[in-house]
């Protein structure tokens, strides 16, 4: 197997999301690994993902390299792409809105040119933060939300008349 989309997958990837549904549809095609066909295994993988994904998942088990019929290959592949999926690292975003899947895809490519290539992220909505967000990226934590600027504000301005 070509280790190459091992190290590239995690760029097609966007949010925790779709990293743990992909997750549990892998466990679903191994539990099912000796009663399905090829065709009926992608299908079950590739359902309702975005279109990345899919194509990724297309082109790679098409190739040579993996033969679709050889079970034992499959489960490997499929084992090392479950390995590939949980090692990539997490940035927590909390916003005031549910993100469009265009917001993920922008906001995910910028996390990815940020932070590297295996960046997902992980999204809260709270509308109280207003606007902007709070970030947490490897234990590091961050707040640029519109209601901390507020209480900051009115902090001062309570201190200052005092």
């Amino acid at each position: 197997m070509d280790n190459s989309f091992f190290t590239s997958f995690p760029n097609v990837l966007i949010s925790t999301q779709e990293a743990n549904e992909l997750i549990e549809r892998i466990d679903t095609v191994l539990a099912e690994l000796y009663r399905i066909d090829p065709q009926r295994m992608l299908h079950i993988l590739a359902e309702n993902m975005h279109a990345p994904i899919v194509n990724a998942l297309e082109y790679t088990l098409s190739q040579d390299t993996i033969k679709t019929s050889n079970q034992q290959v499959i489960k490997t592949f499929l084992q090392r792409l479950q390995g590939t999926i949980r090692s990539c690292e997490v940035l927590s975003m909390t916003i005031a809105f549910p993100p469009t899947q265009a917001f993920l895809t922008h906001i995910g490519a910028y996390a990815k040119q940020l932070f590297g290539a295996s960046t997902i992220l992980e999204i809260t909505v709270d509308p109280s933060v207003l606007a902007c967000g709070i970030f947490i990226y490897k234990g590091r934590y961050l707040d640029r939300s519109v209601k901390k600027r507020l209480e900051e504000y009115f902090t001062f301005k309570k201190v200052s008349r005092s």
